[in-house]
């Protein structure tokens, strides 16, 4: 749009950059304007009144070049929670299933009394995202089985401890080792990249996800010692152990969230490869766009409880490792606000010529969460850049 008045000409872009000058060889002269890019509005969006690419025929004289306000980047977003939908490990057996003198479970064709089961294994699906369920608890162990022996002498009849039919199992074994921590994402570097089509803003990288948790062990099972007197006819019977409790699922990891995407650039004049001559300009940059922040990602959850045996903790089972947690994602780039940024050859800048530049886009500090027995820190980043003239 064009807007006339009794002395100067006003432009208000309706596009960044406002002006753009290519391939300038021949005497070129700008005069009596002020020009004005438009504020981003998009994010990690840049503002610029002028980019010159080869363009060293050109002078800007009496005008002011004036650059939008910048957009900030966009902050992270966590990962998906993860739920735990756990199935609890199974507690031992409390007592003897069978009392002497009592008739027990049995296995005709093997001719054989059947073990005490074991407690079952917790497990944890981690619902919310698919493939990421933990590892379950061991199972308990099994409790092994005596079978007294009836044998007839000539002098008496009287039963005898036999030898186990069936030993007790330790139960299933795992580690409860804590998932391992996904690897950590890295902050943006303080300035980008520009080009003729602007600045590439500079976005931090991601973290990895954590790993889910290992199993808790089973605990063993236990083989029954019954009284016994050789002489009384009361040990009679069949005597069982007691099944192990089982373990305790691993817990379920955390996900890595995205990373904070860099901020836009506020600049008054991008010179690629050139010598543009100021004469008498003003040169105004304005508000940078800050970086987005990065993320912790969602949370680890902790290992399953084992079951118990309350009368004999050798049966108990283990409990499961938590889940490890995601990498952290960085930060994204604070933007700079710059009078002329330079590419190449310099500029021709007379003494007349002003440059301001607006604040620079505020640090971002250092962040930390704990959770469970994991502390994670996202590095903060400096403030950004506030410069009169930028060469690169």
């Amino acid at each position: 749009m064009w807007l006339v008045g009794t002395s100067r000409t006003r432009i208000h872009a309706p596009t960044s950059p406002a002006i753009r000058a290519f391939d300038i060889t021949s005497a070129t002269r700008i005069e009596g304007l002020d020009v004005t890019a438009p504020d981003a509005t998009t994010p990690s969006e840049s503002s610029f009144a002028l980019v010159a690419d080869h363009a060293s025929a050109l002078v800007i004289a009496n005008t002011t070049l004036v650059a939008g306000n910048a957009a900030a980047g966009l902050d992270g977003i966590d990962g998906v929670q993860l739920v735990d939908s756990p199935h609890n490990a199974d507690n031992a057996t409390t007592a003897a299933a069978c009392a002497p003198n009592t008739t027990c479970p049995y296995n005709s064709l093997n001719l054989l009394y059947f073990k005490p089961a074991a407690a079952r294994g917790g497990t944890n699906a981690c619902t919310g995202a698919p493939g990421h369920a933990a590892e379950p608890g061991g199972d308990g162990g099994s409790g092994g089985v005596w079978e007294p022996v009836n044998q007839v002498s000539a002098f008496h009849f009287a039963p005898y401890r036999g030898a186990a039919a069936n030993a007790a199992d330790p139960g299933v074994q795992r580690t409860s080792t804590p998932g391992a921590n996904g690897a950590n994402g890295a902050n943006a570097k303080p300035i980008s990249t520009f080009t003729r089509n602007g600045y590439l803003t500079a976005n931090g990288t991601v973290g990895t996800n954590g790993a889910p948790g290992a199993g808790g062990s089973g605990g063993a099972g236990r083989t029954p010692e019954p009284d016994y007197d050789p002489n009384t006819a009361a040990v009679k019977g069949v005597w069982r152990g007691f099944g192990g409790a089982g373990g305790g699922a691993g817990g379920c990891p955390g996900l890595a969230g995205t990373a904070g995407t860099g901020g836009g650039a506020s600049v008054a004049a991008l010179l690629i490869e050139s010598a543009v001559t100021f004469d008498g300009a003003a040169l105004q940059s304005n508000r940078p766009g800050a970086g987005g922040h990065g993320t912790f990602g969602s949370m680890p959850t902790a290992g399953g409880l084992q079951g118990f045996n309350v009368y004999l903790s050798s049966m108990n089972g283990h409990p499961g490792g938590r889940g490890g947690a995601a990498g952290t994602s960085a930060n994204g780039a604070n933007g700079p606000t710059v009078g002329i940024v330079v590419i190449g050859v310099k500029p021709i800048v007379d003494a007349s010529t002003k440059i301001t530049t607006s604040a620079a886009a505020p640090a971002i500090p250092d962040r930390s969460r704990t959770t469970l027995d994991v502390t994670q820190t996202i590095a903060g980043i400096d403030a950004g850049l506030s410069q009169p003239i930028l060469e690169l």
